[in-house]
């Protein structure tokens, strides 16, 4: 018994680390692919979310130095300046702004202000004069993507004929560093999840096997009782069977005294008529002889059927002789009638 409960829980701890291995292969890499497909679709969204507020920032630093004519002023770079730590305050995926004018003498593209201040001897960075929107996507030294975004400063005139002038350009640049860190948070929240799904689906198969052992352990039980029924009930229906035997035997007790009463009487008749005619020849003598004879054996045969009613009786067939069984039966009930002067006439094929 002992052996068999081991044998049974190795069984089971055997089915729990087949399903364990079925879920961490089916589920982990449904996750991963989860992710991977996430991050895919997730990161140009992103991206493009990035590239617009570089574009809004610009436009809106290029709308406040028209609006301001911080470009008239013979120093605008503190003005500019200092509303650019505004907007890279609003906006904290900016690490850098930088706003380009023509220079009034030569014409060249000139840095009037910048978010960042350059080392002494750095290069100036190369911004040109444009009329449009632009925007590349880039990396940095550190291999992280940037947007870097130049929007015109442009001076709208009252006349919607007249062409538009462009007092210069602002340069916008957006880290995707925050992007990065969003998708890995993306990335870790999915690993977490597809474990903590891993465990919760273990622990719900693990109880649910559990309820399911219960229950087989149960059903087992109540198999063997009903074997145990099944048992009592073809006893019950044996010791019924003996009654109905011992009911069949009264009843044949009964018929027995009837069945065999007929032949006795026939016996005492034909005994009694042979007292009568022991003066007629012998051929009579010899004939009713052969009905005792017969009547015996008769009783014989009755008695052997009474004592095999018990068994099973089998179907027999076998051919009679019709005028044969005619001529026993007029045998056998001739005293009656001649004893009350009855005639009979046979007539057989």
């Amino acid at each position: 018994m002992v052996l068999r409960k081991a044998m049974f829980k190795l069984r089971r701890l055997d089915l729990q680390a087949k399903i364990s291995l079925v879920l961490v292969a089916v589920i982990v890499p449904t996750f991963l692919v989860v992710t991977v497909a996430e991050n895919q679709l997730t990161k140009p969204v992103l991206e493009e979310e990035m590239r617009q507020v570089g574009i809004v920032s610009g436009k809106t630093l290029a709308a406040e130095i028209v609006s301001q004519r911080l470009h008239q002023q013979p120093n605008p770079t503190p003005a500019i300046e200092a509303y650019l730590q505004e907007l890279l305050y609003l906006q904290p995926n900016i690490v850098r702004m930088d706003v380009v004018m023509p220079d009034p003498v030569t014409g060249a593209p000139k840095l009037v202000a910048s978010s960042v201040e350059d080392e002494p001897g750095a290069p100036i960075p190369n911004i040109q004069l444009i009329d449009s929107v632009i925007s590349d996507f880039t990396t940095d030294e550190f291999g992280i993507g940037q947007w870097i975004v130049q929007v015109p400063i442009e001076l709208r005139r009252v006349d919607p004929k007249a062409p538009h002038k462009f007092l210069g350009t602002v340069r916008v640049i957006v880290s995707m560093k925050f992007i990065n860190r969003i998708l890995d948070a993306i990335a870790r929240t999915t690993a977490y999840a597809a474990a903590v799904t891993v465990v919760a689906l273990i622990l719900a198969l693990t109880y649910f096997l559990r309820k399911t052992i219960q229950n087989d352990r149960k059903l087992r039980v109540v198999e063997s009782r009903n074997v145990e029924l099944s048992e009592q009930l073809h006893e019950a229906q044996r010791q019924l069977m003996n009654t109905e035997k011992l009911a069949v035997m009264g009843q044949l007790t009964a018929s027995f005294a009837h069945e065999i009463g007929t032949p006795l009487n026939a016996i005492g008749g034909h005994l009694q008529l042979l007292q009568e005619e022991l003066d007629r020849p012998s051929a009579e003598r010899s004939e009713r002889f052969e009905i005792l004879q017969g009547q015996l054996q008769k009783i014989e045969l009755i008695v052997k059927n009474f004592l095999q009613s018990t068994a099973k009786p089998s179907s027999q067939r076998q051919l009679v002789d019709i005028n044969r069984l005619v001529e026993q039966i007029f045998g056998i009930v001739a005293p009656r009638l001649e004893s009350t002067e009855v005639e009979t006439r046979r007539e057989l094929d």
